[in-house]
């Protein structure tokens, strides 16, 4: 986005360092809240639970974990199939492909359900991870999506407020902001209320030497060192500070104000992984680029690479989280996990940029028919409306934001004071829903429908077969997906 705008192609070891810097900044910002929402917080954690059971399954012998591993991996092949018969394009494939959809028909006040997007998605990896989220999380998935969908975009539509039901005129027109502002909001109001551990934790980044090397934490030896998270933490903001001002022209106040937007928005990624499977990066850096609107108006530049600070050092925390879990699941080394993924951080960036670099070779591809990037396309275009600041939004989406963040914290401290206990509505679960269609948000509930109503009445080894198969749903769907992603990459098999 930032080359369609600019026309300037960045040099491969600016973009190397870039990545670098704000990917492990990201993952030293994770170190900051693993406590509090990894040990202390219950969240569904699906991927993490998902993969944690695939490697109980691989490596042990027991009865319960043969009939484990037999669910598991019957289900990863039938959920493999299912995905290579939606996306496959070969030429040879003579089966009928499988619906990757399925939408509703007739008419919801006067507009086509299908144009509404009402239907379901066949991914295994959305029925599956609905599985393990249970049916609260996703039954207020899918009221934000139908709050978004049934109720306000006809209501808007029929009085003018948005031009048509296309995804990009809902989504931009309110919804977007609606639901990052209750994520936002709600996630930094979580994090608020919990100051008595947040402030154990910080303090514990304090200790001196001495007291760390105590024995008074059993833990001292495979806990990451607070000192670790400091070090890259540092590195990794002058780091970003130095490349923006120098090679990228962007300012040190306006990657400063990155920095610290990155504090907030990686707390929210990591509890929106931790409860609902999805890392809304996306939506969340709509907000951010709203904020370089207000703070560096018309910087159009800086507002799409301070906006990569924080999308990309969210997602890198997220997935920290994750892997984290994973192995807190396991009983697994903290700390060696924290150098697998800052090594994971350095081979990667040394695989993405040289093959950027290779498909992008000059600014002229990008936006052309073999080269569309609709993704980027969407960032310049909400780069360039927002780029006068809170004011260039219309006044449903000014609307919608305070709407939106007043929500969040009043969902957060109920959930948090336990209000209504289980009834009580998932402000994250509110928020994504909102950013998602009824089709993915459908399929989650319905995931979940289908999981409890297995487990009634069938005691913990319904819940260990539901955990092995979603697993399964989950490895299947992914690994083939990423395996058809190779063969279009590779030119083997047609985009």
């Amino acid at each position: 986005a930032y080359m369609l705008i600019t026309g300037v192609r960045i040099s491969s070891i600016w973009l190397v360092l870039w990545t670098f810097f704000t990917s492990l900044l990201g993952l030293c910002l994770f170190v900051g809240v693993k406590r509090q929402l990894l040990h202390y917080e219950r969240l569904a954690w699906p991927s993490s639970v998902a993969a944690a059971q695939t490697l109980r399954s691989l490596h042990e012998r027991a009865h319960n974990a043969v009939d484990q591993a037999k669910w598991l991996f019957v289900t990863a092949a039938v959920s493999g199939f299912v995905r290579l018969a939606i996306s496959n394009t070969f030429a040879w494939w003579k089966l009928p492909h499988w619906p990757e959809t399925l939408m509703v028909p007739g008419t919801w006040f006067g507009i086509p359900a299908r144009s509404l997007g009402v239907g379901f998605d066949f991914s295994a990896l959305y029925f599956s991870a609905g599985a393990i989220l249970g049916p609260r999380v996703s039954s207020w998935m899918l009221a934000g999506s139908s709050l978004i969908w049934l109720v306000l975009t006809p209501l808007l539509l029929e009085r003018g407020a948005i031009a048509d039901t296309a995804y990009r005129s809902v989504m931009m027109g309110f919804a977007v902001w609606t639901g990052a502002a209750l994520m936002v909001s709600a996630g930094v109001t979580g994090l608020l209320l919990e100051l008595g551990v947040l402030g154990r934790g910080v303090r514990s980044l304090f200790r001196s030497r001495e007291n760390q090397s105590s024995n008074e934490d059993p833990l001292k030896g495979i806990e990451i060192p607070a000192s670790w998270a400091w070090a890259g933490g540092l590195a990794s903001v002058v780091g970003i500070m130095v490349v923006g001002e120098f090679a990228l022209g962007i300012g040190w106040g306006f990657t400063l104000f990155g920095v610290i937007a990155s504090l907030a928005v990686a707390g929210v990624a990591i509890r929106a992984a931790g409860e609902t499977d999805i890392v809304p990066a996306g939506p969340l850096g709509k907000l951010v680029q709203l904020g370089y609107g207000i703070v560096a108006p018309r910087a159009i530049a800086a507002n799409l690479l301070g906006t990569s600070i924080v999308t990309t050092s969210a997602a890198t925390a997220a997935d920290a989280a994750v892997n984290l879990k994973c192995g807190h699941l396991l009983g697994a080394n903290p700390r060696a996990q924290f150098i697998a993924q800052a090594l994971g951080i350095l081979v990667g960036t040394a695989v993405v940029v040289p093959a950027f670099q290779m498909i992008v070779p000059s600014v002229d591809v990008l936006g052309s028919s073999s080269l569309p990037v609709p993704a980027a396309q969407a960032w310049r275009f909400v780069a360039e409306i927002v780029s006068g600041g809170i004011g260039a939004l219309g006044p449903v989406a000014r609307a919608g934001m305070l709407i939106g963040a007043v929500l969040g914290v009043v969902l957060s401290v109920g959930e948090t004071r336990g209000w209504a206990r289980r009834w009580w509505p998932s402000p994250l679960g509110l928020g994504i829903g909102m950013v998602l269609g009824v089709t993915e948000s459908a399929s989650f509930f319905a995931g979940a429908m289908i999981a409890w109503s297995y487990q009634r009445g069938r005691g913990s080894a319904a819940q260990d077969r539901v955990v092995a198969i979603s697993a399964g749903g989950i490895a299947g769907d992914s690994l083939m997906g990423v395996f058809l992603a190779i063969l279009v990459a590779l030119g083997w098999m047609a985009a």
